[in-house]
């Protein structure tokens, strides 16, 4: 229990998300200042998929980040604006 709360308080603290786009991979590491977790990467195929996943309360239009779409999806935490996010989609797509 003690764990999960200190966890939680780095999180809030210090927490953030880290995503690298190479050639062949996307890499995702959350970050939590004193120590970092959660690391997971999709290998680029020709092309990967961007969705949003709704968070919260429907009528605050937010939403996070859905890197993949095969078996093992990177699902990002940070909250956004569903529009911010529809813009970031569009963006990585004509990135890669």
């Amino acid at each position: 229990m003690g764990f999960y709360i200190l966890r939680m308080a780095l999180w809030n603290t210090y927490g953030k998300e880290v995503i690298t786009f190479n050639k062949d991979k996307v890499e995702y590491i959350a970050d939590y200042g004193w120590y970092k977790d959660g690391s997971k990467s999709v290998k680029m195929a020709n092309s990967i998929d961007y969705s949003i996943r709704d968070i919260g309360y429907e009528e605050d239009l937010k939403g996070a980040l859905i890197i993949g779409g095969g078996e093992k999806p990177i699902f990002c935490v940070t909250k956004m604006k569903n529009n911010e996010l529809n813009e970031l989609i569009e963006l990585l797509k004509n990135i890669g």
